[in-house]
């Protein structure tokens, strides 16, 4: 699972400015999939270029060594850099929750701050809770040392979307920065990246379904 951390890694080095949407659903039978999609457009934007990096060749090397499509619980691993929308798309299906933690987990832990052994001062924990119909959405949460200090005077260039939604209707989501979606069949939490993984902001989301 290292080199799938390369890929969050390169998205906060690779750009001054973009957007990170997250989609995760989830089926009745609590399968489903999940999206990333990393819009880069004001990245190049503000520098007239669509890439400093050499990243379909990383990433690409990166899918292909570990042949992440081969793990338990988890298919149909894709990664696409659409150079014409200025997107980077990375998906991939999950059987149940427990295999869906195991990836975000390893992602996050890089993607979030932490180090490959969890030493760091930054600590993270993202996953996601199964209880009867209540689904529970635990965010990472970032703790404030020289590194993320450092990165909050470019904070305001880093969007996140966090974007859950289900087969089913929702009856009632616990989180007053959370919006239900028309059909009352997806939730989304937005705002800027650092703020959202403070410990001060409040994005952990309960969700009862029908």
């Amino acid at each position: 699972m290292k080199n799938i951390k390369i890929i969050f890694c390169l998205i906060i080095i690779s750009f001054v400015s973009c957007t990170i949407t997250e989609k995760v659903h989830f089926n009745n039978d609590d399968s489903g999939y999940v999206e990333y999609i990393i819009d880069y457009n004001k990245y190049v934007e503000m520098t007239g270029s669509s890439m400093d990096l050499d990243i379909d060749s990383i990433m690409k090397a990166s899918l292909e060594s570990d042949k992440y499509n081969s793990l338990e619980g988890i298919s149909d691993f894709k990664f696409n850099n659409d150079k014409n929308r200025n997107e980077l798309n990375i998906s991939y299906n999950f059987k149940n929750i427990s295999a869906l933690n195991k990836v975000i987990q390893e992602t996050s832990e890089l993607a979030y701050g932490a180090d490959e052994d969890n030493t760091s001062e930054t600590k993270v924990k993202k996953e996601f809770i199964r209880k009867g119909k209540k689904l529970i959405y635990l965010s990472p949460k970032m703790e404030k040392d020289s590194t993320t200090e450092s990165m909050e005077s470019i904070s305001e260039f880093f969007n996140y979307n966090l974007i859950i939604s289900f087969d089913k209707e929702i009856q009632k989501v616990k989180n007053e920065n959370a919006i239900i979606s028309g059909d009352r069949k997806s939730v989304t939490l937005k705002g800027n990246l650092f703020e959202i993984l403070s410990k001060e902001y409040d994005s952990d989301v309960t969700i009862i379904t029908k």
